[in-house]
């Protein structure tokens, strides 16, 4: 069995506000820790890393389950 984070910290994009991540992460005992809407600049770290992950990672699911 693999580690896990305690905590994923996240923005409001409809990526991160699935049921599918929310489910996952309470089996897995990870809290996800969102950002205030409407607040990027109150988390710029990850703003900045959101804006560049795409185009450096080809596409495929981020979390493989077996």
């Amino acid at each position: 069995m693999g580690r896990y984070p305690k905590i994923i910290r996240v923005d409001q994009g409809s990526e991160f506000i699935s049921r599918d991540l929310d489910f996952w992460a309470y089996q897995k005992n990870v809290v996800l820790d969102f950002s205030r809407p409407g607040m990027p600049t109150g988390n710029a770290f990850i703003e900045s890393f959101n804006g560049k992950f795409p185009s450096r990672v080809p596409e495929r699911p981020l979390v493989h389950e077996p």
